[in-house]
């Protein structure tokens, strides 16, 4: 009954929404009614890891010290993570002078490897060529906002490095200690207290870049510099609580603000109003999805992030856990019958069937689609034809268009997701990704081949470049 009156109200939309819009903008408010359904299998735990980052000195000016960005961020998905930690650079450690560290994930098995059909090493080859292709590619600070770093980041996570001063430096600490992308800066201080700028060029959205550090994996107490002052990532954490507003865009604050708190968190907005994930979930389910951005795939990765934290974290699904959990998973039985028979998905986003020519619009919204399904959906259908072979595609488009001018946003939303399909799938790991793609070490493939169950674009203007 809810697949139909979903799929209902999916075809009522088309002649609303137009196909062709790269970013949607609010809709109405619609209410959303689901009932409980079957517990989410709780994915693979991820262990608790440190993660080298690479030092970087911060420009100097009136509002800035001089200052070595931090060089250890430590991996979690902050589960009671206590011994989270600061460290802070020393001396940056010449390019030529630094180690190469083997992680003992990497110490496999020649088993587990030799597992692997035919086609999946040549899939895993060429998406880890695709991957280190565009991984090489460092964005220049001078030349990119806040907005394109940050989308230069949300594939590669930690491991990101830009070109800044002339040096390569650590995306996430380049933007975390505030330095200057494009003359413009991520953060703002007033009266002592950290603040995030949203607009053109900085965050398309409020949360955003709280929900990069979140997906990458940034423990909640790496530090943040602003004007001189030494904040952190629960700073900001408490800065995204504050301005939580009723009726307004919640999707990327679901993500940060689930990932670093617990379920059961309350605390007040400026306006004294109680708040709680469980709110967050019921804001953004009385919400249109294919009004949201970026067709709506920001929304349901927002409301899918919630639901993998509370598997993650073996919490029941009651209430509004569960109304978001069956929503998501009639949601991506939906996604699929909209996929095209070349495996990409459709171009106009999730309001109907549709193959645009343009290969601008079909890595888009394949790209942002494929990557919010690989991961949400239960581990055992990442093996799934209509899984593989959009991976496929997605990754020969990339490949054979290499040199195309590709839009930074959509192009780091599709990296991310053949990089979680690589994590996923290939064992890769964060931290580890850039010796992976270097071929410097082989990630061990394991989680699938046993049968585990583990687990914006920004407006698009010339401005946000």
């Amino acid at each position: 009954m809810h697949r139909t009156a979903f799929l209902s109200i999916g075809l009522m939309l088309v002649s609303v929404v137009a196909a062709g819009s790269a970013v949607a903008q609010e809709g109405e408010s619609k209410s959303v009614v689901n009932e409980g359904g079957p517990q989410l299998v709780a994915p693979e735990n991820l262990q608790l890891r440190e993660v080298p980052l690479r030092d970087a000195e911060l420009p100097t000016g009136e509002d800035d010290s001089l200052g070595r960005v931090q060089t250890v961020v430590r991996f979690t998905d902050s589960d009671g993570d206590d011994d989270d930690e600061i460290r802070v650079a020393g001396e940056p450690v010449p390019e030529k002078k630094r180690p190469v560290a083997v992680s003992p994930v990497n110490k496999q098995s020649p088993t587990r490897l030799t597992a692997l059909d035919a086609a999946r090493v040549r899939r895993r080859d060429r998406l880890r060529q695709c991957l280190s292709i565009y991984f090489q590619r460092r964005e220049m600070a001078v030349e990119r906002s806040p907005w394109g770093v940050m989308h230069s980041l949300i594939a590669y996570g930690v491991d990101t490095e830009i070109v800044a001063q002339g040096r390569s430096v650590n995306a996430i600490g380049w933007l975390c200690w505030n330095g200057a992308c494009n003359g413009q800066r991520l953060f703002t201080r007033k009266r002592g207290r950290l603040g995030a700028n949203v607009g053109p060029g900085f965050q398309g959205h409020d949360g955003q870049f709280l929900s990069m550090l979140a997906q990458s994996k940034v423990g909640r107490n790496y530090g943040l510099k602003v004007n001189g002052a030494n904040f952190d990532v629960m700073d900001l954490v408490e800065y995204e609580q504050r301005t939580c507003r009723s009726g307004a865009e919640l999707t990327f604050k679901l993500i940060g603000l689930s990932h670093y708190l617990p379920s059961d968190e309350e605390w007040e907005n400026e306006r004294g109003e109680v708040w709680d994930i469980p709110r967050l979930i019921e804001e953004e389910l009385a919400q249109s999805v294919v009004d949201a951005a970026c067709g709506g795939t920001h929304r349901i990765m927002g409301l899918s992030y919630a639901i993998y934290k509370r598997a993650r974290r073996k919490e029941p699904f009651v209430g509004a856990w569960s109304r978001a959990k069956e929503y998501i998973e009639e949601f991506q039985d939906y996604t699929f019958t909209l996929q095209n028979r070349d495996a990409s998905f459709s171009t106009n986003w999730f309001t109907g069937r549709g193959r645009d020519r343009d290969i601008n619009r079909r890595m888009e919204t394949t790209g942002h689609i494929l990557e919010w399904l690989i991961f949400s959906l239960p581990q055992q259908d990442l093996l799934q034809p209509r899984v593989t072979r959009a991976v496929d595609y997605l990754t020969e488009l990339m490949l054979q268009n290499r040199d195309h001018d590709w839009e930074i946003g959509p192009r780091g939303h599709a990296l991310h997701a053949l990089a979680l399909y690589d994590e996923r799938v290939f064992g890769s790991k964060p931290g580890d990704r850039a010796a992976v793609l270097e071929g410097r070490v082989v990630a061990a493939e394991e989680a699938v081949l046993e049968g585990d169950t583990p687990l914006r674009n920004a407006g698009r203007s010339a401005t946000n470049r």
